[in-house]
């Protein structure tokens, strides 16, 4: 072995052992995950996409910097430190879908390279990892939001009266006689406008994040879905509803969650 020959390799090795050092695994997870600053969008400024997306960029580099020098052991605590401390989780969608392109663009390179099956067979199970996360991050994320609009779908759907000339008065229950219920009467109602408000808020947010259209419109059309479903269980509970004015109200109401939808391209909202 030449002097040259020799001094590159003991580069090499210096490299992998550096990449194989647990501090600087612990310190990727730290800067880049655990402790990374989020940019937060705004009405006022566009986060450029390289703002939103440089974790995977820079994660993916190590990736393939680690899989060049054969650090799969390093590789795999990488991988698993992002999976356990993902949060945030529309700014990881986008992060993890960057990742699993970066993933499979190495995959596809190594595959050309022959006797390789050991790199090919590592970005393979990386591949498998990655959806995993992302599958996890996006249900973990459609509970909380499932959960936060059915709050505000029956106040919207059912109780909203905005045709004027056709409001029906509520009616007063029982319970109210003896208070109940009179705390909230100085706090304002959700109504169709909030509704409205709260899912051009959503689309924009998942926009901001630079949210893959496949998802974003997965995340729409599921939202949807819960406004339909949850108000018109509520509805077969409301015998005093059936009357021709409390008809017209919903109808509109619901009218107005059509023209949303088909505004932002999803069809009627059914």
């Amino acid at each position: 072995m030449t002097p040259e020959e020799r001094q590159k390799a003991d580069e090499l090795q210096r490299q992998t052992k550096l990449l194989d050092n647990a501090e600087l695994i612990e310190e990727i997870r730290t800067d880049l995950i655990a402790d990374l600053h989020i940019p937060e969008p705004s009405n006022d400024m566009v986060i450029p996409r390289e703002d939103i997306l440089f974790p995977s960029h820079l994660i993916g580099f190590l990736i393939v910097t680690m899989l060049q020098h054969d650090s799969t052991f390093s590789l795999q605590r990488l991988v698993n430190h992002t999976i356990q401390d993902h949060c945030r989780p529309l700014f990881w969608l986008s992060n993890v879908h960057e990742l699993i392109c970066i993933a499979e663009s190495s995959f596809y390179r190594e595959a050309k390279i022959p006797n390789n099956k050991s790199r090919t067979n590592t970005l393979r199970r990386l591949r498998i990892e990655l959806n995993a996360l992302q599958s996890d991050v996006l249900t973990a994320f459609l509970e909380d939001l499932k959960r936060d609009v059915a709050l505000i779908s029956v106040p919207a759907i059912l109780d909203s009266q905005e045709l004027p000339g056709l409001v029906e008065e509520e009616q007063t229950s029982f319970w109210s006689m003896f208070g109940a219920g009179g705390a909230d009467e100085d706090q304002p109602k959700d109504d169709i406008k909030t509704l409205k408000v709260f899912l051009s808020d959503l689309d924009q947010i998942m926009g901001a994040y630079y949210l893959k259209g496949e998802h974003r419109e997965h995340v729409m059309t599921e939202v949807i879905r819960v406004v339909g479903i949850t108000s018109f269980n509520a509805l077969l509970m409301r015998r005093n509803f059936s009357s021709f004015k409390r008809g017209f109200q919903i109808q509109y109401n619901v009218t107005q969650v059509e023209e949303w939808c088909k505004l932002h391209s999803l069809g009627d909202g059914e």
